[in-house]
């Protein structure tokens, strides 16, 4: 795992960052969402499973805190990826994937 994963896992989880790192590895999504922020993809999956998260905006701001550091890069970015991590976990239809797209963008929206 690469040394900012590690360090961003072990600051924001402390002990179960072994966990979200060992989920990630099983469920083969220790990748980064995006190449410039060090969030992995089993965050998404840790957040659902373990953090009662059920809407993309959820993951987004609250759990990440992305969407409120850098909301361009959640526009362009995390919001697309998260939403389809989640369709997957959740077993969202297409439908309610669009709808929780179009809440987390206007949460965006609201920030600016």
């Amino acid at each position: 795992m690469a040394s900012d994963i590690a360090a961003h896992l072990v600051y924001y989880y402390g002990t179960k960052s072994v966990y979200i790192a060992e989920l990630g590895k099983q469920m083969n999504l220790s990748e980064k969402i995006c190449a410039e922020e060090p969030y992995i993809k089993a965050e998404v999956i840790y957040a659902i499973r373990h953090e009662m998260a059920v809407h993309l905006k959820d993951v987004v701001y609250r759990r990440l805190g992305i969407g409120f550091l850098n909301t361009e890069l959640t526009k362009k970015v995390f919001i697309p990826e998260v939403a389809n991590l989640m369709q997957k976990e959740c077993k969202w239809s297409d439908e309610e994937k669009k709808k929780e797209i179009e809440m987390a963008m206007e949460g965006i929206d609201s920030l600016n």
